[in-house]
């Protein structure tokens, strides 16, 4: 092989590293994982109302629950993306089919502190920690079945084959240590249908300008500037 040769492998797998960086920098995970952890967590007492605040504690119920609908787990929000291996040619790739987010509000314990996270206009990344997949070998279950066909799909094509089909669903469990970026407003308890006896609770929130941002990503919610 040639200098100019070794050149071009060289040059063509620079662009290659590249672009797979580029695209990991961009991807939701990173984008969230950024802005979140560039905002300081304080002292639950020392926020001031309107102010963007950053907390790190545990999910526990409000008022009521989902339950996730590929592992039926008890949950205050989930993300189920189901992907469908499409070919062309001699060419394969994977096509997103359904993408499914479900939330409600949630109360959040911090420090002996309850912070009540409303579910609207939120963004979030989910650790996909349930996976799934059917194909010509592995015909998909009553469960997975039951769940393409209540949004339009099936697992079986044409003479009744199997399609190769991979399923993923994330959740954020009662109990699960999360990070939350939001609005902070001050509200009394009974406004919120909350039995307790501090004058105000904090509440975080989303807008359209400043969604509510939330993870269950490890490396966000135990990110060092959160210790």
């Amino acid at each position: 092989m040639d200098t100019n040769s070794i050149f071009i492998v060289f040059f063509v797998l620079a662009l290659g590293l590249a672009a797979f960086f580029l695209s990991l920098y961009y991807s939701k995970l990173y984008r969230l994982r950024r802005a979140i952890n560039k905002i300081p967590t304080k002292q639950i007492y020392a926020v001031k109302e309107g102010e963007r605040t950053k907390v790190i504690g545990k999910a526990e119920l409000h008022s009521e629950s989902l339950y996730a609908p590929l592992s039926n787990r008890k949950c205050v929000c989930y993300h189920v993306k189901v992907d469908k291996k499409v070919s062309s040619g001699k060419s394969s790739r994977w096509k997103t089919i359904i993408d499914e987010y479900s939330a409600v509000d949630f109360m959040m314990t911090h420090r002996g502190e309850d912070i009540l996270v409303k579910m609207e206009n939120y963004d979030s990344f989910l650790v996909k920690d349930a996976k799934y997949n059917s194909g010509l070998m592995n015909a998909a279950d009553l469960k997975l079945e039951n769940y393409l066909a209540s949004h339009g799909h099936e697992s079986k094509g044409w003479l009744g084959i199997s399609k190769t089909i991979r399923y993923q669903e994330g959740i954020i469990g009662i109990g699960e240590r999360i990070a939350v970026v939001g609005n902070a407003t001050w509200r009394p308890p009974d406004e919120l249908n909350l039995d307790y006896n501090y004058s105000k609770v904090m509440v975080l929130e989303g807008n359209k300008e400043q969604k509510l941002l939330l993870t269950d990503d490890p490396k966000t919610v135990n990110h060092k500037q959160n210790r």
